[in-house]
């Protein structure tokens, strides 16, 4: 099953045609959360996230624009939320492909950016150097 979901995230296959695949359509969310099947499913989205966070670091997509495209701007306590989750991933991958390649690095412009990123480092216990 590795291979089935790692092929689906890696094509960009949808989620309903994985669900499908799977026979979780049509379930609600409880019934899927019973399925056995349904831990592929949360693997097959896990993937699916790295793959378009890997599009985004490919690309050196800025980290605010990130957290924009994922609407965490104007939300209040985002870290919270999945959405943040996400945007911790991106920029722990961002990290260390700037160090690892030496692209430019981000610096934080704005007080926004400041705060987002600070809570990303304490998140993360990133080294202040």
């Amino acid at each position: 099953m590795w291979a089935k979901t790692t092929y689906w995230a890696l094509s960009e296959t949808p989620e309903d045609a994985v669900k499908q695949a799977l026979k979780l359509d049509g379930l609600t969310e409880s019934a899927m959360k019973t399925s056995p099947d349904f831990k592929y499913y949360q693997k097959f989205l896990y993937k699916a996230e790295g793959v378009q966070l890997r599009s985004w670091v490919d690309d050196r997509v800025p980290p605010p624009t990130v957290w924009v495209n994922l609407g965490l701007d104007g939300v209040p306590a985002p870290e919270t939320s999945r959405a943040f989750k996400t945007y911790v991933r991106y920029v722990e991958k961002y990290d260390k492909r700037v160090f690892k390649n030496g692209y430019e690095e981000f610096f934080p412009r704005t007080a926004t950016d400041m705060d987002m990123h600070l809570k990303v480092w304490a998140k993360t216990n990133r080294p202040d150097a």
